[in-house]
């Protein structure tokens, strides 16, 4: 098998000590060292590092069967019904005739334009929050964590439920 170049590594912990707080900024100086390509060992699994978007482009066009299916991971196979689901199902024929099942029913132009208020009221809702905290460090994971449940649970339950206001509703 022909690999991608690799810096060195330590045992058990592969290239994980290469990696700061600031991973973007590593990678970038691993890939000035071993190119656009590269393989990294972070712990136990051998992570495939692509640093340029022609490289990353090239690969997912002639490689995409090898990168369409997710990791599979205990959590995912007990919450998601043995890998049964949409989101994390093995790559298989099946799995894409469910998809295109999904896509044409779910996430058609028709449907989606029908989330539009959904959508729009959320936004206008993570704008106010940020501009109430402006002068302040604001944790942008937690904000775009809130709108995308609100969104979700606008277009599930006709209501967003922010926060404790889930407590008790299910």
């Amino acid at each position: 098998m022909n690999l991608p170049p690799s810096p060195p590594k330590l045992p058990i912990i592969g290239n994980l000590h290469q990696l700061s707080k600031l991973p973007h900024q590593n990678l970038y100086q691993l890939s000035q060292k071993y190119g656009p390509v590269m393989l990294l060992q972070l712990g136990y699994t051998p992570t495939l590092v692509i640093s340029s978007a022609e490289m990353a482009k090239e690969i997912l066009q002639t490689h995409d069967i090898d990168f369409c299916s997710r990791p599979n991971s205990p959590a995912v196979k007990k919450f998601f019904y043995n890998f049964s689901d949409v989101a994390f199902s093995p790559y298989t024929d099946h799995l894409r005739e469910r998809r295109k099942i999904f896509v044409s029913h779910l996430l058609n132009s028709k449907r989606i334009q029908s989330f539009w208020k959904a959508r729009e009221a959320e936004i206008n809702h993570l704008i106010e929050s940020i501009s109430v905290v402006c002068e302040k460090p604001v944790n942008l994971d937690e904000k775009m964590f809130d709108l995308v449940d609100g969104v979700i649970t606008t277009v599930a339950f006709g209501k967003s439920y922010r926060g404790k206001q889930f407590e008790g509703k299910f």
